[in-house]
């Protein structure tokens, strides 16, 4: 007996019906990335930054740092411009008495610094560039080098992968159907009262800000002691976590041909107009000794030499000791805060006033700021809306209550 074959409208309509459900999950998913920011391109991110000075933003979908970053450069056209990984961010535009801009998280290894040298020399032309390095561009056994920079106007495309992952992040207890269903807002925004754009923004209350530096509003919520967690354990066993292998362990080689790449790059921003300041940064004080105590990171100390035998200006901060910095000030074993890099730029004016950086630095405020923010990560001006205390994240048994965000409506910064 055969069956009876639908009529063809029929047969559309069901056709029609099962796709309908088949992609109705992944067209929410596509609606709630596109409610926080997710689907939007650099230059309309760029937008939104420079149309709202309390807007930050941070994807955790798209590794579009680099992307975002030069469109930020492009616009504001900096006289400064901080240049590194993600332990640039803590220079912000209140530090500086001209304009400011971040060229931060943009490279994980010198050789992806070259490349984004490259690319910003078409879009800017700084007098000043602070280059913060990290040790182990120059020790990792292979550098890391990712994808291309893609056009600022294009769009993010999803993966299928991608587009599942609001879905994970339901099954995890991250969000809420409710806010998967965009009935409710997520819940990050109650600390930080600044308009968070990308889904990270709003779950973790980090981005970027429209100089191009970061807000770590994470620090000031309770789910800051959970994600800080991994750093307690190797804070609390210094010894033991510089022996471990990897980028801090012992025994590790400077390859040269790394530093051939530094001076390479530092030639072409020079080449370019721009005076260029290297800067070897502060670690952990805990860290730092437990280096020299091992008696097997000879590498950590030699690069310092090595980098200052190029005959660039150059400063070596890599003892937080030598700049007064206090654990508390530290966000983790590597990453010092807002108050930390206040004291190295002071740090850098009183070691030479014929710096051309001097100029550009209201070294009085500067030093009265990182006074008043003593024992912080993070510094509060007025487009940084928070009005509670940063936690003890460190587990430093230490309170950060006197922070003059607290004790006055902002910090003015004219």
């Amino acid at each position: 007996m055969s069956s009876k074959a639908l009529p063809p409208r029929r047969f559309l309509a069901v056709l029609l019906g099962a796709l309908t459900l088949l992609c109705s999950p992944l067209l929410l998913s596509y609606r709630y990335l596109q409610q926080y920011g997710e689907t939007i391109s650099p230059v309309s991110i760029a937008d939104e930054l420079e149309r709202s000075p309390d807007t930050y933003y941070r994807s955790a979908m798209h590794d579009n740092l680099r992307e975002t970053a030069l469109e930020v450069l492009r616009r504001r056209q900096p006289e400064i411009i901080a240049l590194g990984s993600s332990l640039s961010y803590d220079f912000r535009q209140e530090y500086f008495t001209s304009t400011f801009g971040c060229g931060c998280g943009v490279m994980d290894s010198i050789s992806e610094g070259e490349a984004f040298v490259d690319r910003l020399t078409e879009v800017a032309r700084p007098k000043i560039v602070l280059f913060v390095l990290d040790f182990w561009w120059f020790t990792d056994p292979v550098p890391v080098m990712r994808r291309g920079i893609t056009p600022a106007a294009d769009s993010p495309r999803f993966s299928f992968s991608q587009l599942r992952v609001p879905f994970k992040q339901l099954t995890r207890g991250q969000i809420t159907l409710a806010q998967l269903l965009g009935i409710a807002p997520l819940a990050a925004t109650e600390i930080v009262k600044n308009r968070p754009l990308g889904l990270m923004a709003n779950l973790d209350n980090v981005g970027r800000r429209p100089d191009g530096s970061q807000l770590n509003g994470l620090v000031f919520t309770r789910r800051a002691w959970n994600f800080y967690a991994p750093v307690r354990a190797r804070l609390a066993a210094p010894d033991t976590f510089v022996m471990q292998p990897g980028r801090f362990g012992p025994d590790l080689s400077i390859h040269d041909d790394r530093l051939a790449i530094l001076e390479r790059t530092v030639k072409k921003l020079r080449d370019h107009g721009a005076h260029v300041i290297l800067i070897y940064p502060p670690m952990a004080p805990s860290i730092t000794a437990a280096m020299e105590k091992s008696g097997r990171h000879r590498h950590f100390f030699d690069l310092a030499r090595r980098i200052e035998a190029l005959g660039q200006e150059f400063y070596d901060f890599h003892s937080a000791n030598a700049l007064g910095i206090r654990l508390g000030e530290f966000a983790d074993t590597h990453h010092a805060g807002n108050t930390a890099y206040m004291r190295l730029l002071s740090a850098i004016v009183q070691k030479k006033p014929a710096s051309p950086l001097s100029r550009m630095v209201d070294q009085a405020r500067l030093i009265r700021w990182a006074e008043e923010y003593r024992g912080t990560t993070v510094a509060v001006f007025e487009n940084d809306h928070i009005s509670v205390a940063e936690t003890d994240f460190l587990g430093l048994g230490i309170t950060k209550d006197h922070a003059p965000h607290l004790l006055k409506p902002h910090i003015q910064t004219q």
